[in-house]
């Protein structure tokens, strides 16, 4: 008994650090355990939740993302971007023969040049589609479509040798082995060689920017993969360069117009198109001269967003002033016809309002840091500053007619525009943060006319 009574003497003279460390070890790791797993639980609720809103638009789950990572990097709304994708004209499948009646004439070069079988009937597929009479506008011929300089480099009469399947075939994969041997196995600068030349490879120093050579580069690597070779292309990848590319030119011609002004033809006729985007409408009617296909894309673009665009008190549309610089209202009741997008993706967790025994003067929009957030109008940035009090680094937009927008709790290094900047709407003016009294990343989201607040949502709508 007395032996008992002093170990638990001893036990509770123990130093203090030891109890400690001793709760270390039990403690830390639970609440590391716990947290990981939360984190963990978010990522999958909010994925199955991303999947089933890109289901509902009857997008593909990856390729919403890859929409909306592209936009990101090209400042570009990824709805639109989306839309337009979805809405050009796509080049119909190919079936591709698994057999031709070419194969002893195939096996045949491509043992004799160490060539992959595969990588032939990829060529002969995209250059010919296996017609040994092909001859294009430029002068091209047979199956590998070879010049007739490039016929007179292999001995073979343009007219007559050049046509046979055999010679022609040989012919045209001793040149793209010669051309793989020279860059070192790189297959899209060979190709890219063997479409516009060694010289223009050599004066561009890479894929020349010609658009059937940039097309030509991607296309044979897919048709390479789907006749069984190794191919350095999968489909996704296709995709992607071409989304990539479609966002470089909506980019490029947006400039092009806001370089332009009011010169702009599209620009003049805007009025007369409503709602719109002003400039980024006219980049995609610059891109599909058809008036109808860019409302399919305006309307396809706001079913994604899910945008409520506001309606007079008679019910039809609003059509006045929509996305210009100086949008014209017209109040009824608590609508207007400006016509706004939303400013960020995320769930609104706070309303205008009475909140916390003061008036809240705008509505939050919760998401993860640095989720983007857009210019609901066109207009002129006023005001760029920190408020360390309360909003953080915030921005003040100017669209005319006494009203502005005002975005709060970015981070300084998360605003890309500054005093004086004309902008656009839609156009990426920060990432979302947690700046000033914020309780996590969101955005803080203001409308004001003639200096009074107003309830955003009178002005945008969102399904929640």
């Amino acid at each position: 008994m007395e032996s008992s009574i002093h170990r638990r003497i001893a036990l509770i003279k123990k130093p203090a650090w030891k109890w400690i460390i001793i709760c270390s070890l039990i403690v830390i790791p639970f609440i590391t355990f716990v947290t990981i797993t939360s984190v963990t639980i978010y990522s999958v609720i909010a994925r199955m939740k991303e999947n089933e809103t890109a289901q509902s638009f009857g997008i593909d789950p990856a390729l919403m993302l890859l929409y909306k990572e592209i936009a990101d990097q090209h400042q570009l709304p990824w709805a639109f971007l989306a839309a337009l994708d979805q809405n050009l004209p796509k080049a119909k499948a190919v079936m591709l023969p698994r057999v031709s009646k070419f194969e002893m004439e195939i096996e045949s070069a491509a043992q004799k040049f160490s060539v992959d079988p595969a990588l032939i009937r990829a060529i002969i597929q995209q250059e010919s589609n296996w017609n040994p009479k092909a001859k294009s506008s430029a002068g091209a011929r047979g199956l590998m479509q070879l010049m007739p300089v490039t016929c007179k480099a292999f001995n073979l009469d343009p007219d007559t040798t050049c046509f046979d399947p055999l010679s022609n075939v040989m012919a045209g994969t001793e040149m793209i082995s010669r051309l793989l041997t020279k860059y070192n196995g790189n297959l899209d600068l060979a190709l890219a060689a063997y479409n516009a030349g060694e010289g223009n490879v050599e004066k561009h120093k890479g894929i020349p920017p010609f658009k059937e050579t940039q097309n030509y580069v991607k296309k044979i690597p897919v048709l390479y993969k789907e006749y069984g070779g190794k191919g350095t292309l999968s489909k996704e990848e296709v995709q992607k360069k071409e989304i990539e590319e479609l966002a470089n030119r909506l980019k490029e011609a947006r400039t092009k117009v806001d370089q332009a002004g009011d010169s702009n033809k599209c620009m003049k006729e805007l009025a007369m198109h409503t709602p719109n985007r002003g400039s980024l409408t006219c980049a995609a009617y610059s891109i599909q001269s058809n008036w109808a296909f860019v409302e399919r894309v305006e309307n396809q673009a706001r079913a994604y967003e899910q945008e409520v665009w506001n309606i007079t008190s008679n019910g039809t549309e609003a059509t006045k002033g929509a996305g210009s610089a100086n949008p014209s209202m017209e109040m009824s009741g608590t609508h207007t016809s400006v016509g706004m997008i939303w400013p960020c993706e995320g769930k609104v967790t706070s309303r205008f309002g009475p909140r916390w025994g003061r008036t809240h003067k705008g509505i939050d929009i919760a998401n993860r840091k640095g989720t983007p957030i857009y210019s609901v109008l066109d207009g002129k940035v006023t005001s760029v500053k920190s408020d360390p009090g309360g909003y953080g680094h915030y921005l003040v937009i100017d669209h005319g007619t006494g009203l502005s927008s005002l975005y709060a709790h970015m981070y300084a290094g998360d605003i890309y525009v500054k005093v004086g900047d004309q902008v656009k709407k839609g156009q990426r003016i920060a990432s979302m943060g947690s700046d000033g009294n914020s309780t996590g990343p969101h955005l803080h989201f203001e409308i004001q006319v003639n200096g009074i607040s107003k309830d955003p949502m009178q002005y945008i709508g969102k399904k929640m």
